[in-house]
């Protein structure tokens, strides 16, 4: 199964096979948003995943599925990946999205990657602690997301219009055995 019950994220056993599987699917989901958004894999882009679970079962990590997400970029992305660990790991919503908005408020992101009601959440929350009225005022270059868990379909209209722009959006659909597939709707409605 995927996306949250309960609304908790689910938590899942991470054996090193399956880890290496996630991170080869990202390289390979990053390789399609970089095509859709025309951007090189070294652009900044914004993940929102869960923090660090810390716990073992019969000596497996586990973690969040939405953690494996986030923890398992290619590590030449890394650098490129927000936010930093430290405050992915911050408790308070609020005060987690005032420090992402302060690390990436400089920086040109290219894409955002979440649970579409999370990134929309976010976006308003970047709007509201800048003042701007759009968020390409922030981000001129912003041009893709990057979804999971549900469908973008009744977030895609308010996300543009508070982007300021007409973006491209790329849905990946993962399970708690791993991810089994990515969906492009531009080539859907097209």
């Amino acid at each position: 199964s995927s996306g949250t019950t309960q609304g908790k994220s689910k938590i899942i056993p991470c054996s090193q096979k399956m880890f290496d599987y996630f991170l080869k699917m990202q390289t390979k989901t990053m390789s399609m948003i970089c095509c859709l958004a025309e951007m090189k894999l070294t652009e900044p882009v914004i993940t929102f995943g869960a923090k660090k679970l810390n716990e073992k079962i019969n000596e497996l990590e586990t973690l969040y599925i939405s953690e494996m997400i986030t923890s398992s970029a290619p590590k030449f992305m890394k650098p490129f990946r927000y936010p930093s660990a430290d405050i992915i790991n911050i408790d308070d919503n609020s005060e987690k999205l005032r420090q992402i908005y302060e690390q990436t408020k400089n920086i040109n992101i290219r894409a955002l990657g979440g649970i579409p009601c999370q990134v929309y959440n976010s976006v308003n929350e970047f709007l509201k602690l800048s003042g701007k009225k759009k968020l390409n005022e922030i981000w001129p270059d912003l041009s893709l997301i990057a979804y999971s868990g549900t469908s973008i379909e009744n977030y895609e209209y308010q996300l543009n219009e508070k982007i300021g722009k007409q973006i491209k959006y790329l849905g990946i659909y993962n399970a708690t055995e791993g991810p089994i597939a990515i969906e492009i709707p531009d080539l859907i409605k097209n």
